[in-house]
């Protein structure tokens, strides 16, 4: 069974396209889309192989994804791959991710940046592992790089330059910490976490709390909460003993800063989250608790527990804590 069918418009104009989750999308001119996500106006296109198919060396190509700042991270080593071969590679996203990828040395332009450039729109196609069963077990990385053509690559290049970003006034010594993803039920419960910051505050480990806002009461807790920017959080991961993430942003930070990485899975597994982490597997580590509670990992479908996530919000704190300090003290205390 393909993981794709790609169609391209080869027409001299801007087609309108309603995709299956009742978005209409106006897909320009040389721009590609899988099939598998469009619900009707597909007759004008042409069907096409992939990418590397109808493009030759030396050509302007980009890779659109316009939502979640981790797919748009994972992009990245594909673009410096496409790069490597030839290609002039470059990412179309929102506008509050440009910055901070001209800092990782790609170029980037904002969707409403107009051009004629072949290009694929990744938008809604990785989410496809929600149900796919052949992509559910790829890493969202490689998803990207076969849905471009690339095929059997081994060296994916994480690297960045540093000194690129901004200094941030931190600890001398701390964690990193985020207990909430980009939505309140990719994370854990306000509960779970206060208790987690209590018991790391008894422990004396220094913990700077990032991400969606959470009412807690602290004592020493730094809760930076959203208040740092995309590039100050490159510089705040970089120089903390380890990081404790969800499956969000920080964990695909952590590949590029090569911090040390703790994350909290349950609908999602590490085969998928973790298995290109430059520090896999002694310093990319996951906490799986799906399997506290007897749970396979669902992909977010989450039949099993009827929409409620109870690998993640019926999660017993003591027993959280117990498997993160005995993590977290191999980096603080190194």
């Amino acid at each position: 069974m393909e993981l794709f069918s790609w169609a391209q418009n080869r027409t001299r104009i801007t087609q309108g396209i309603m995709l299956k989750y009742n978005h209409y999308f106006q897909l320009e001119k040389n721009a590609i889309i899988d099939l598998n996500i469009v619900k009707d106006g597909y007759s004008a296109l042409t069907k096409i192989d992939n990418l590397l198919s109808v493009v030759n060396e030396g050509d302007r190509v980009y890779l659109w994804r316009t939502f979640s700042l981790g797919d748009t991270l994972m992009l990245i080593p594909v673009v410096r791959k496409l790069k490597e071969i030839g290609l002039k590679p470059y990412i179309r996203t929102e506008a509050e991710y440009t910055q901070l990828l001209t800092l990782l040395d790609i170029e980037a332009h904002d969707v409403s940046w107009p051009t004629n450039d072949v290009g694929v729109i990744f938008d809604y196609v990785v989410e496809r592992d929600h149900d796919h069963p052949q992509l559910q077990k790829m890493h969202r990385v490689l998803t990207y790089a076969n849905g471009v053509g690339l095929r059997n690559e081994h060296f994916w290049d994480w690297n960045c330059n540093l000194e690129n970003f901004p200094e941030v006034n931190v600890p001398e010594k701390y964690i990193v910490f985020q207990g909430i993803g980009n939505s309140s039920w990719r994370g854990l419960t306000s509960d779970t976490i206060q208790r987690l910051i209590t018991a790391f505050e008894l422990s004396d480990i220094k913990v700077i709390y990032i991400g969606t806002h959470v009412p807690l009461k602290v004592n020493g807790t730094i809760l930076l909460y959203q208040k740092a920017s995309l590039t100050e959080l490159f510089s705040l991961i970089a120089k903390a003993r380890c990081v404790i993430s969800m499956d969000s942003s920080p964990l695909w930070v952590s590949h590029f800063t090569k911090t040390p990485v703790i994350a909290i899975l349950g609908p999602s597994r590490k085969e998928e989250r973790l298995l290109l982490h430059p520090l896999w597997p002694d310093a990319a580590i996951a906490i799986e608790l799906n399997k506290l509670i007897n749970c396979q990992s669902c992909f977010e479908k989450m039949d099993a527990c009827k929409q409620k996530c109870d690998c993640l919000h019926n999660i017993t704190p003591k027993i959280l804590f117990e498997k993160l300090y005995s993590e977290v003290k191999k980096f603080y205390e190194d």
